[in-house]
């Protein structure tokens, strides 16, 4: 059997994608199963928001084929079914899950706001890079928030610490009264005229972010 540990690892599953992957869900547990080899054998994988465990299945036995799990075992035939397997675990993780990168209590009280309020969570939609997610709307895939992970170098400031940021949208007029360069940043790689960047370090209030997220939020309906 093969464990992962998504707690240590810090991985966070994406409930939507494990649907679409074709997971089934049994109590508190995720299922899923798949003919691999020429159907010579069944990949069983069991997910919870602790761990992953992955079973490979002899279908002419009906036994646990123990030899992809251990390292030392070789040649050609188990080469070939451990690289299919393991390819198969690293796409699901891939897919369906993210490994969280944001450490700052303020990103995640964010990341419950957006949840709790408008029904929507924060998506990774880069394959290139997992420390940048958005939120979206439902209805027109509008986006009305981006965090990321930076270095405070990139906004301008005389500093290579690196932070966590969010933009956000809002009228021409206000973008321009807000900045200062200090708690209110012109929007890291996003048009400058209507976004701007917050510094997710406790300078500006979760309260005053939350009430910027929905005027985000409604001018992006």
């Amino acid at each position: 059997m093969k464990y992962i540990d998504l707690k240590k690892e810090n991985i966070k599953l994406i409930e939507e994608n494990l649907f679409k992957y074709g997971f089934i869900k049994e109590q508190n547990h995720f299922i899923y199963k798949k003919n691999m080899l020429n159907k010579d054998f069944t990949l069983e994988v069991l997910l919870d928001v602790n761990t992953l465990k992955a079973r490979l299945f002899d279908n002419e036995t009906n036994e646990e084929y123990y030899l992809v799990d251990i390292n030392n075992a070789s040649g050609n035939y188990i080469g070939s079914i451990k690289e299919e397997y393991e390819e198969e675990i690293s796409k699901i993780l891939d897919i369906c899950a993210y490994k969280d990168t944001y450490n700052s209590n303020i990103t995640n009280e964010i990341l419950k706001y957006t949840e709790e309020k408008y029904k929507e969570k924060f998506e990774f939609p880069f394959k290139t890079t997992k420390e940048t997610s958005i939120v979206r709307h439902k209805e027109n895939e509008k986006w009305y928030a981006l965090i990321t992970s930076l270095t405070k170098d990139k906004l301008g400031l005389n500093s290579c610490e690196r932070v966590e940021i969010i933009n956000l949208k809002n009228t021409k007029e206000k973008v321009q009264n807000i900045i200062d360069n200090t708690d209110f940043f012109p929007a890291y790689h996003m048009n400058k005229k209507h976004w701007f960047t917050i510094i997710l370090d406790g300078s500006v209030s979760i309260e005053k972010i939350k009430q910027l997220i929905d005027e985000s939020y409604n001018l992006t309906k």
